[in-house]
């Protein structure tokens, strides 16, 4: 019976000691990284898949830096929308609460309009940095990303 206890017990420290190590690893949570830091591990993954030169390496480290503070200006807009409706939708009637959502709609659809405009963007000063097969084989690895965040 004590052996079935302390079993137990080193079960339960174990599989809580491998959530902890799971949730605190700072590469898997982009969001508490820096924008410099950000920009720092793209421009190295960029670097390692389009074996980028010095030169190369340092334009795109300040256009992924550009770039990365492009898209945390929309989200951090589109959080702030989602917490005021939030807040107060648990006030409003039913119908505020229809034409709340409608006005939250065209306000997400604003922010995708936007942070589709600072990808679009990059990519077209990446392309003036990259050579052709640079860019075609950061094109392709784009999209397999797109396939493998689907699939997950």
């Amino acid at each position: 019976m004590l052996m079935k206890k302390i079993s137990l017990f080193l079960i339960s420290v174990m599989l809580l000691s491998g959530m902890a190590i799971a949730q605190n690893r700072p590469d898997k949570n982009r969001e508490n990284l820096s924008p410099e830091v950000r920009a720092e591990k793209m421009t190295e993954r960029m670097s390692k898949e389009l074996s980028l030169n010095d030169e190369q390496k340092q334009q795109v480290k300040e256009i992924n830096l550009v770039y990365i503070n492009e898209m945390r200006a929309g989200k951090k807009d589109q959080k702030q929308l989602h917490k005021a409706c939030v807040k107060s939708c648990d006030k409003m009637s039913e119908a505020g609460k229809v034409k709340m959502r409608r006005m939250d709609k065209a306000e997400i659809q604003k922010t995708h309009k936007f942070m589709n405009a600072a990808r679009e963007s990059r990519d077209l000063k990446l392309s003036q940095v990259l050579n052709k097969e640079q860019f075609a084989k950061y094109e392709q690895n784009r999209e397999e990303r797109k396939v493998q965040k689907k699939n997950d």
